[in-house]
């Protein structure tokens, strides 16, 4: 239904924090009002018309998204929309969720909700129109777009992942840095103690084949939660070359930040797309 074109990429160098701030659509005003566990939650809804958001970029979107069913057919549900920012094609986003006992609306309260799915965008310089398309054949999708605040950073703990391989080198400029190759259905893995934010650092791998710009996603998961996917787009650097690995060129790097609670933590870092390879390197920031 959608082309699968990377419209966004991240914010490079922020702090996520817990501070947001909702968005409101400019052509809806549809709103479904949810009780979580004695909290009230506003969403819009996306059923059969496109939402639209006008914004000013640079900035960082979080988008939390959950699926409504009348009926409890099954476990999980797997639902989607589209993304387009200004008249580029759409990129198709796409969950299964499964559905929630604990998510009650006032408008529909004999309905079902799943629990919610993020997204993470950045929106580039300038005005732009941030507009999701429906999927025709879907359930109807609620959806609660917020800016992410950001604070500064503070100390950095290079983290090293629970893997047999050996770093690989990117040089740039005379120096050398660590990486780790990270591909489609070899996951690395971290183990986190203790509260900060995890920052990823990653270059895509820019084979003869590929043209001078790609995309890619990174999931990040803590134990059987997912706590973000994180779509990137990136082109080749002529200023850096890859250790051992003369038939790549490495894509500009891109990051990524997470907020991590105190408590242990089993992380795995999952790279999406097939006939991708990337390499990654970690750090823990702490105040």
């Amino acid at each position: 239904m959608f082309r699968k074109t990377i419209v966004l990429s991240l914010i490079m160098g922020s702090l996520v924090t817990l501070s947001a701030e909702l968005l409101k659509p400019v052509d809806s005003d549809q709103r479904e009002i949810l009780t979580i566990s004695g909290k009230r939650w506003t969403y819009y809804t996306l059923y059969r018309e496109t939402i639209s958001f006008d914004v000013t970029g640079p900035m960082r979107l979080k988008m939390y998204s959950r699926v409504t069913s009348p009926t409890k057919t099954a476990e999980y549900v797997a639902f989607g929309f589209g993304i387009q920012v200004d008249k580029q094609d759409a990129y198709a986003v796409t969950h299964k969720q499964k559905l929630s006992s604990g998510v009650k609306s006032q408008q529909h309260p004999n309905h079902f909700y799943s629990h919610a799915a993020k997204d993470f965008f950045t929106v580039p310089e300038g005005q732009h129109t941030i507009k999701l398309v429906p999927n025709p054949e879907g359930e109807p999708v609620i959806i609660r777009v917020l800016e992410d605040l950001t604070s500064s950073a503070g100390k950095k703990l290079r983290l090293v992942p629970l893997v047999k391989q050996d770093p690989v080198k990117i040089r740039v400029a005379g120096s050398a840095l660590s990486y780790y190759e990270l591909t489609p259905g070899e996951d690395l893995q971290l183990s986190v103690n203790g509260a900060g934010t995890l920052e990823t650092v990653s270059r895509l791998g820019f084979e003869n084949w590929m043209g001078s710009e790609q995309d890619y996603r990174i999931q990040v998961w803590d134990g059987g939660k997912l706590l973000g996917t994180y779509y990137f787009t990136s082109d080749r650097s002529d200023q850096s070359e890859i250790d051992g690995h003369k038939e790549l060129v490495p894509g500009k790097w891109r990051s990524c930040r997470i907020s991590l609670p105190a408590g242990n933590h089993k992380l795995k870092i999952r790279l999406l797309d097939k006939e991708r390879q990337a390499f990654v390197r970690f750090a823990l920031i702490t105040k």
